[in-house]
């Protein structure tokens, strides 16, 4: 034989209510942000792309150029004797280094973005159940904690 039921405060169900709805709009706006914030980073992975692409071109330049300084230099005789090809070398070397960097970059960025989008499309499948349960859910559960808390009201 089943008792009635034991409430002791409607005001908990009204509180529930309230939570449930708070934690819906507080799932949809971090969904909302999380989806711009992948927006933003692909966007921002891409426009690396291109300046470090760019970068190469105006670092192969300069290597070119450090290159013709040294090849000059070395070219040139004073009084006979090899001239000091020090601070060409150097700067030869670090042109080349700035270059590799520069494609060591763009690598590394070609690398990161199918990484990235794969890392995507795995949090998407799940971001999109929990939107869908929330749509479909929520609504439910509300409805169902509304017609409980009327029908308790009614009963006391």
């Amino acid at each position: 034989m089943s008792s009635g039921a034991k409430v002791h405060d409607l005001e908990a169900l009204t509180r529930i209510r309230e939570a449930l709805c708070q934690f819906g709009a507080d799932v949809r706006e971090a969904l909302t942000a999380a989806d711009a914030d992948i927006h933003r980073m692909i966007a921002w992975l891409h426009e690396e792309l291109k300046w470090w692409q760019k970068e190469i071109g105006r670092r192969q330049d300069l290597l070119g150029q450090a290159r013709n300084a040294l090849n000059h230099k070395k070219l040139e005789r004073i009084f006979g004797r090899k001239p000091d090809i020090t601070e060409e070398e150097k700067a030869y070397r670090r042109a080349k280094a700035r270059l590799e960097q520069a494609e060591a970059k763009v690598e590394g960025i070609r690398r990161a973005i199918p990484e990235f989008e794969r890392a995507v499309s795995l949090y998407l499948g799940p971001a999109r159940q929990l939107a869908s349960h929330l749509d479909t859910h929520l609504p439910r559960s509300l409805h169902w904690l509304d017609a409980r808390s009327a029908a308790l009201e009614e009963y006391t």
